[in-house]
């Protein structure tokens, strides 16, 4: 359908899918309409216009496109709000997570270590040990105690790491990789925030880096609250337990290679706040599902999730490109209208030449024809 400007007429091009956003999580968009706005977007690959109309009065009329749509999020894998739904309904993880990755098989892996990057390129970190505490080198396994509730200083040195006490005295000049090391867990805060594990100290190139290395079921409860609203586990648990399982299997499948840590603490990965971000329901969760992935075809499952559908998830090749997936398709997603996004409450109105502004096409929009759809039906190409 070619949308042009036509006397005392609408023409309406409905979404079905997601806003397409690349928000991943409820709690990125937090139900928050006022993020909804089409900003940014492409004439090619358009993820996030979901709806086009024009309206006109008369022929002298200026022309207005009206953008009406459903859902948020790039539309791939597990609705969170469609998790809430099912969970309503009665649903539990495992048959919420079979809905969202078809033909997905659950398994269980034992337990294994991951190293999240706290902090980089830094000049200097603090650190404090609440209970007994060491600093190690782990080449040679020597240690030094530290005192518990001390702030301690660590800067790069020429060659290695210095670890400074609060009167400027090097206590520790150490190798370029130190480990710091608290008897309990949590029992380490660095800047100011607690960690769970131990943490690595790294002189790269002249600043330091800081690692988080602690068991993977220890580092998804500082995931779990930044992704889904943790308060769901008042009435939906079940909805946190399928969460927990694909951001498990997601910082599996996200793992970096050839480096010295395996994950980020931000959205490149997952949004990570260690101790300080857990909430004892998120963590419940956890502990449910303790091991639990989706494999698909015999591999471990990228278990893609976002906030809201509309009402149908998207094929990845649509909504995030790549490669088709079996596990990885769109499904109708009624559960979804729990949602305040499932239907955008308001459209988003432009003139020709605000549109053709945020399009980047230096002059008015004066038709628009969508020439690809996914099958959600999302516009994928709108020309």
């Amino acid at each position: 359908m070619v949308l042009a400007p036509k006397p005392r007429n609408r023409a309406c091009l409905v979404d079905e899918g997601s806003a397409g956003q690349d928000a991943m999580s409820v709690n990125e968009t937090g139900g928050d309409v006022t993020r909804r706005r089409v900003v940014g977007v492409r004439v090619a690959g358009l993820l996030g216009l979901a709806a086009a109309c024009v309206l006109a009065s008369s022929a002298q009329a200026e022309t207005r496109f009206v953008v009406e749509g459903r859902g948020f999020g790039h539309g791939v894998g597990l609705s969170q709000y469609g998790a809430r739904g099912a969970a309503l309904q009665g649903w539990d993880a495992p048959r919420i997570l079979a809905w969202y990755y078809r033909g997905s098989r659950l398994e269980t892996l034992p337990t294994t270590t991951v190293r999240v990057l706290i902090a980089d390129a830094r000049g200097q970190v603090r650190a404090v040990f609440s209970g007994p505490g060491a600093v190690v080198d782990p080449a040679t396994g020597t240690r030094t105690e530290l005192t518990a509730g001390v702030s301690y200083r660590l800067r790069p040195s020429t060659s290695g790491v210095n670890v400074l006490a609060p009167d400027d005295s090097v206590v520790v000049a150490g190798p370029a990789i130190l480990r710091l090391s608290p008897a309990t867990s949590p029992g380490l805060s660095l800047d100011g925030r607690r960690f769970r594990g131990d943490m690595e100290i790294r002189n790269d190139r002249g600043a330091l880096d800081a690692i988080n290395v602690l068991d993977l079921e220890d580092y998804l409860p500082g995931v779990l609250p930044g992704e889904m609203p943790s308060s769901w586990g008042n009435d939906t648990p079940a909805a946190l337990r399928a969460q927990a399982v694909a951001a498990r299997s997601y910082a599996l499948a996200k793992r970096t290679t050839g480096s010295s840590f395996d994950l980020y603490s931000d959205t490149r990965s997952q949004v990570y706040g260690g101790f300080d971000s857990e909430d004892v329901r998120a963590t419940a969760a956890v502990r449910a599902t303790a091991g639990q992935i989706l494999t698909c075809n015999g591999k471990l499952l990228t278990t893609y999730f976002f906030s809201t559908s509309g009402g149908q998830t998207e094929n990845v090749e649509h909504g995030l490109g790549g490669a088709a997936s079996p596990c990885l398709v769109g499904v109708p997603d009624p559960f979804d209208s729990v949602s305040p996004l499932h239907v955008w409450p308001d459209p988003v109105t432009y003139t020709a030449a605000e549109l053709g502004q945020r399009l980047g096409l230096g002059s008015p929009v004066t038709a628009a024809d969508v020439a690809k759809r996914g099958v959600s039906p999302r516009v994928i190409t709108l020309r």
